[in-house]
C-alpha cells in the first residue's frame, strides 16, 4: 500500500523513472535524433522500497545496439541500497521529431542537467 501507514513511492513509478532514465539516454546517445521505445522488458526487481525524502540514484547502460533497438540494463540505489535493478530491456528506436520537437528537448534537458562540479584543491 503506497501511502498507508508506511508510505512509499509506488513500483510502478520508480520504474517510469528507470525507463525514462534509458529513454534520455537513447535521445543523447542519437544527439536529439532518435528516442526510444520500450519493447521488452526482460526483467525487472524491486529490492526495497523508495521511502519520502530518500533520493535515489538510477544508472542506467546501454549494452549493445541492435538492429531492432537498444538493449539496456541498469540499477536504483539509495545510500548503496537497491530498490530497482533491471536487465533485457529492449527499446526500439523511434525518430524523435515524430513525438517532440529535438529543439525543445534540448532547452530541457539544457535546464535539468547539471554537470558535476570538481573540486579545486
Amino acid at each position: 500500500e503506497p501511502f498507508g501507514d508506511n508510505p512509499r513511492l509506488p513500483e510502478m513509478l520508480v520504474l517510469e523513472s528507470f525507463l525514462q532514465l534509458g529513454n534520455w539516454l537513447v535521445v543523447l546517445s542519437s544527439d536529439f535524433q532518435q528516442m526510444g521505445l520500450v519493447a521488452r522488458i526482460s526483467e525487472v526487481r524491486f529490492h526495497n522500497d523508495l521511502l519520502p525524502g530518500q533520493r535515489l540514484e538510477l544508472e542506467v547502460r546501454l549494452t549493445r545496439r541492435r538492429e531492432d533497438g537498444f538493449e539496456l540494463v541498469g540499477e536504483g540505489n539509495v545510500q548503496g541500497r537497491r530498490v530497482i535493478s533491471g536487465m533485457g530491456c529492449l527499446a526500439s528506436a523511434a525518430p524523435l521529431a515524430e513525438y517532440q520537437s529535438p529543439e525543445d528537448l534540448r532547452v530541457l534537458f539544457s535546464e535539468i542537467y547539471t554537470p558535476a562540479q570538481t573540486r579545486l584543491s
